[in-house]
């Protein structure tokens, strides 16, 4: 005796339903689509680029700095730190800085949320003891200046975009 609802196979395609095979293709596309969309963030992450232009990995900062010849700004900064935030919200967000930065720097941001992560090692190693910090590096990787602290970086920034 069959379960209620298990029909016998002779009255299986008398439901008022899709084939089930066309159930899979809908999945299938589903699937290609969720991939792609994947694949496009990964693809940003392995090239060290986000979306809005920063790059997250030094390296690359310092190959696309001897590239195009121009120094690399290295924002070192955490989504758990008050003043970092302030700078994200009212200063970075500012499109006369955001053209600034674009047109005269290859923006590098070093992410310190994760206390323990490989960019918490690598701020240890160029002696970030505050953030936000601002490391300016020359287009050869000669550091060149050395900002920290929400207040005056947001001067510093400010004072350089104004020419």
């Amino acid at each position: 005796m069959r379960p209620d609802g298990f029909l016998p196979d002779s009255e299986a395609g008398t439901i008022d339903q899709a084939p089930p095979a066309s159930q899979p293709i809908k999945l299938t596309w589903l699937f290609v689509l969720l991939a792609a969309a994947g694949l496009g963030l990964a693809g940003w992450k392995v090239l060290g680029a986000s979306p809005d232009g920063w790059l997250h990995d030094l390296d690359a900062g310092a190959d696309a700095a001897d590239a195009s010849g121009k120094p690399m700004f290295v924002l070192y900064t955490a989504d758990w730190c008050p003043p970092c935030r302030e700078l994200k919200r009212n200063v970075l967000s500012d499109p006369r800085i955001d053209v600034f930065l674009r047109q005269n720097y290859v923006r590098v941001k070093m992410d310190l949320t994760d206390r323990r992560g490989p960019n918490a090692r690598t701020a240890s190693e160029y002696g970030i003891t505050g953030i936000p910090t601002v490391i300016l590096y020359d287009h050869r990787g000669v550091e060149i200046d050395r900002v920290t602290g929400g207040g005056a970086l947001t001067q510093w920034l400010w004072a350089q975009s104004a020419y």
